[in-house]
């Protein structure tokens, strides 16, 4: 079946308005209402959180026994009871008004007759995250919605000719969802020591068994992470190369999750070495599955996987589907709840035969939650799963019989762009005019080169010639091609480039990194003149990540900072090649310069110029240290982050792919040339373009 969009966003508000809601049609002009009145924000976190209790005491009376039949009978009807006042609460305040009378008209046209084309309705259901009283909403159960008209009820997510998904905005483009060839499925149990063991036996075979009646060629493989059976694959790094070598459409996280409800973020527990827990962030899972080429849809059986923040100011993409979602995968189906593995089981099922037959995953999602609803023990988890997508075709498999049993033929790569920019012309930065003959910028002019060009002529350069001729020079690059950045210049030049290319952009960057020291035959401990690093290729030690500590005004090292109750600018000090913290302080000290804090990151286990062992390492470290810019409190994210850095000029690269969330940037370059730990010079201040339009 093929489904017109009907687009519902919701939007902040005016005046006293909670929010508005735009319902945008395919077929008819726009239309705009306020959200009804019933909800106040500020109760969200207790609703949910009684909701989430009421669900888990019948999940513990039901398979643990507490509570007798008829005690639990009347704890089922008391939960389906709620469950439908919500269900009808929820949608009048979304459709009512010029809105109502809307959908009513498309309900009419796709659901309640047959459409000329055979058409059902797909409800899109659209946050933006930039907004922080929009963020709670967005956590509200809108699955549980039910339509009432004349007497006739009818709940959106049950039904095969209207469905119900949901779609946070971002800035990319719409990825396609469809597939050709075998629908491949990756299969992952990851079961670490210390946690409820998981046997994911009957998950496994319920896969298998919806997908055995298919007509269409579909393969499973299961990959068991526990401490029994160690595999290469208990890493993120190890898991994206099993998904690239087996080409999969399909990956199926079978295991623990988990969602804090104060931070609003969540995480997935992989395995460690040695079989223990290891909780990976839900930026990092992302980070780490985007950019794969086959891979079209990614199913979390985990706890609270779609969970999104419930309080103002949180930010909506630290949860795994989110992420996900931001990371341009077309499809992620996820638990905004705890879910019983009976529950997983029986909508897997479900799930994977509605895809075997070829039919869209939001139809497959709702197939998948009415299977739940038949089933007295299980039935109050219905509406726990949640389909986030921005697939404008939500067919994960086509009806082409002929298609689907063909591999893709390998693509064959496209040739590499070799980007350079230089601001130094000794060095590193002699030759690059003939390496980097395609893409090349020189920017060493202006820089006075009594300083080895080290130190701009005019301070009003940073932000009046080179952030212009930056932004010229880079959006000349075909993000089709692979890219190599060759960099001879200043670590704000470094930043900027990458956040020219932010991590969602889906490029294809390698960083080339000098040595610390030309290699000479014959000696030992030497590095290569330069090594090309990848963000998706090396080791990245456990032990060398970050120690992070806030240096707080009048308190030990930072005695004599300025303090001032009303500012909202920090101070981030980076410790990569060497320790700037006491320069930074100096910094702010003699210029009195008034800073909420400075958040000092240092690398572990101590500074120095093999800091960073490789591109994956570098990677990781810029999301940890972008997660946690990611908790600066409301007022924090309001003011500037003074960014002060001792690092490669690959870490700042990726550093700066992350800085869509971080706000305004101030960025600071050290003179080297003095000799003096607090010469620190303002660089580029970078601004996002609506950033202003909120302070």
């Amino acid at each position: 079946m093929q489904y017109e969009d009907l687009r519902i966003q919701i939007r902040p508000g005016q005046l006293n308005e909670t929010a508005r809601v735009t319902l945008l049609s395919e077929s008819r002009s726009e239309t705009e209402e306020p959200l009804g009145t019933d909800f106040v924000v500020d109760d969200i976190p207790e609703v949910m959180a009684r909701l989430q209790d009421n669900l888990s005491s019948c999940m513990r009376a039901h398979f643990e026994a507490t509570e007798s039949a008829k005690q639990l009978a009347a704890l089922r009807r008391q939960i389906a009871q709620s469950q439908h006042e919500w269900g009808l609460k929820l949608f009048d305040a979304l459709v009512h008004g010029r809105v109502g009378d809307s959908f009513d008209l498309d309900w009419h046209a796709f659901v309640d007759q047959d459409h000329p084309k055979k058409k059902g309705l797909r409800v899109r259901l659209i946050f933006n995250p930039e907004h922080d009283e929009i963020a709670p909403l967005a956590a509200l159960p809108w699955e549980l919605m039910v339509r009432r008209k004349g007497g006739v009820e009818e709940a959106l997510s049950q039904m095969r000719k209207a469905t119900l998904v949901r779609e946070i905005e971002t800035h990319l483009p719409y990825p396609s969802a469809s597939i050709e060839g075998p629908l491949r499925i990756l299969v992952v149990v990851a079961s670490p020591a210390g946690l409820y063991p998981i046997d994911a036996k009957k998950e496994i075979a319920a896969i298998r068994e919806g997908l055995a009646a298919s007509p269409w060629s579909t393969e499973v493989e299961s990959l068991h992470l526990n401490a029994e059976t160690p595999h290469q694959a208990v890493t993120l790094m190890g898991l994206r190369n099993r998904l690239l070598e087996g080409r999969f459409h399909g990956l199926h996280f079978i295991g623990h999750g988990g969602f804090s409800k104060e931070g609003g973020f969540g995480v997935l527990s992989f395995v460690g070495q040695q079989g223990q827990e290891v909780q990976e962030s839900g930026k990092m899972v992302a980070t780490y599955l985007k950019g794969l080429p086959d891979l079209r849809l990614v199913v979390l059986c985990s706890c609270s996987g779609a969970t999104l923040p419930r309080q103002r100011g949180q930010n909506p993409f630290l949860n795994v589907a989110p992420a996900l979602l931001a990371a341009n995968i077309p499809a992620v189906v996820a638990m905004q709840l705890p879910i019983s593995i009976a529950a997983a089981s029986i909508f897997n099922n479900a799930l994977y035969r509605s895809l075997g037959r070829a039919e869209p995953i939001d139809m497959a999602v709702n197939e998948a939650r009415l299977a739940l609803y038949a089933q007295r023990e299980v039935s109050f988890e219905w509406a726990t799963p949640t389909l986030l997508t921005r697939a404008k075709d939500c067919n994960i498999v086509r009806r082409d019989q002929a298609a689907s049993e063909r591999r893709p033929a390998a693509v064959q790569r496209p040739k590499t762009q070799h980007l350079g920019i230089r601001t130094f012309k000794g060095g590193w930065g002699a030759a690059m005019e003939s390496r980097c003959k395609e893409l090349y910028l020189d920017l060493s002019g202006a820089f006075d080169p009594s300083t080895k060009h080290r130190l701009i002529r005019d301070q009003s350069l940073w932000d009046n010639d080179i952030l212009p001729r930056l932004s010229t020079f880079l959006a000349d690059v075909d993000t089709e091609r692979p890219v190599l950045v060759d960099l001879a210049a200043h670590n704000s030049i470094a930043f900027v480039v990458g956040s020219f290319f932010e991590a969602k952009s889906g490029l294809d960057i390698t960083l080339r990194q000098r040595g610390h020291r030309r290699a000479d035959a014959g000696k030992a401990n030497t590095l290569p003149a330069h090594q090309d690093w990848s963000a998706d290729e090396g080791e990245v030690p456990e032990d060398r990540l970050w120690h992070v500590e806030d240096i707080l005004p009048g308190e030990g090292l930072g005695d004599g900072l300025v303090v001032d109750a009303e500012v909202k600018d920090i101070a981030l000090a980076i410790s990569i090649t060497h320790d700037v913290r006491p320069g930074v302080v100096e910094y702010l000290r003699r210029k009195q310069m008034p800073v909420r804090r400075i958040l000092a990151a240092t690398v572990q286990p101590q500074p120095g110029q093999t800091g960073i062992v490789s591109g994956a390492h570098a990677l990781r470290l810029a999301i940890d240290l972008s997660y946690r810019l990611g908790q600066r409190s409301v007022l924090e994210r309001q003011g500037l982050i003074r960014l002060f850095a001792a690092a490669p000029s690959i870490f700042m690269v990726l550093l700066g792919q992350q800085a869509k969330t971080f706000g305004a940037v101030q960025l600071y370059e050290h003179d080297l040339e003095s000799g003096l730990p607090w010469a620190y010079l303002p660089s580029i201040l970078k601004i996002p373009p609506r950033w202003q339009e909120y302070q």
